[in-house]
């Protein structure tokens, strides 16, 4: 009998020293850590937890997960992630680990007590204790790559919208010669849609002879990845449109660098001269 209360003891010490190292463990990362039980009640709050959402740990522990994030009006951004799945989640589902959420990553914006918004990434993930089930889940301020986004995007969006609008045709490319972007100049020029011609190779959607020859015309793309230059098609080019339509055109290609001036792809301005080219002929004869 002794001997079995000396075992319990020690095993009741393993306990203690492996829920202290534990929570020693949360209490340093520099991430976010909550941990609630199966039934969603948080049990611990670590410091970084803390920082992020603005709420003190005297706050959240023996809240409900749905309570905190009424708490914080915390919102998926975007629709499919479904906010309340840990909280509706049953035991049962669980702890046989069918339950979709587990070990997904989600994106939230939340409003701290200060009023402030951050965006925040969420990971849960199922934690098997001495004492039953328990739920982790990590947080990760993600508000400044969240605005990193937003202004690329802001950007991307102004250069399609530049794009879009001038007078010239214009194409983009990758490296390997394929259909990245066309603007509607060059959807009504070539007749292709942008829809149907990205990812196609440029020689599909830009079909270019030699006038005089009726011969095709040397790509400009593949001379302009070779020599890593602007250059430009033989005069008296005509374009064959994917309807039958002939374009006599002026083209430049100019090679895309990114910021370590690596060529990137390629960007194909052209236009039509057919009108130029008729009076040209005409003052000639």
């Amino acid at each position: 009998e002794i001997a079995n209360e000396h075992i319990a003891r020690q095993s009741e010490m393993a306990l203690m020293y492996s829920e202290e190292k534990f929570h020693n463990v949360i209490a340093q990362a520099t991430d976010g850590i909550l941990i609630s039980d199966e039934h969603g009640i948080i049990t611990d709050w670590n410091k970084a937890a803390e920082q992020i959402t603005g709420i003190p740990k005297s706050k959240t522990v023996g809240l409900h997960y749905r309570d905190l994030q009424n708490m914080l009006g915390s919102e998926a951004s975007s629709p499919e992630t479904g906010v309340n799945a840990p909280v509706e989640t049953t035991p049962a589902a669980f702890q046989t680990g069918d339950a979709p959420w587990i070990n997904q990553s989600l994106d939230y914006q939340i409003q701290r007590p200060d009023g402030t918004r951050r965006f925040i990434q969420k990971v849960t993930f199922p934690i098997k204790t001495e004492k039953g089930h328990m739920i982790g889940s990590i947080l990760r301020d993600i508000t400044e790559r969240k605005r990193a986004e937003d202004i690329l995007f802001e950007e991307k969006e102004r250069a399609q919208v530049t794009l879009h609008s001038i007078g010239d045709a214009v194409i983009t490319t990758s490296v390997d010669s394929i259909v990245e972007y066309l603007n509607p100049v060059a959807e009504n020029l070539t007749g292709w849609k942008m829809e149907e011609a990205v990812g196609l190779p440029l020689t599909d959607v830009f079909q270019v002879i030699e006038e005089g020859t009726r011969k095709p015309a040397p790509n400009p793309v593949e001379r302009c990845l070779k020599e890593g230059r602007i250059v430009g098609l033989p005069r008296h080019s005509i374009l064959l449109s994917r309807d039958g339509r002939e374009f006599s055109i002026a083209d430049t290609a100019a090679p895309i660098r990114d910021r370590q001036q690596e060529v990137t792809g390629v960007v194909l301005v052209f236009h039509d001269v057919t009108e130029e080219r008729r009076l040209s002929l005409q003052v000639a004869h």
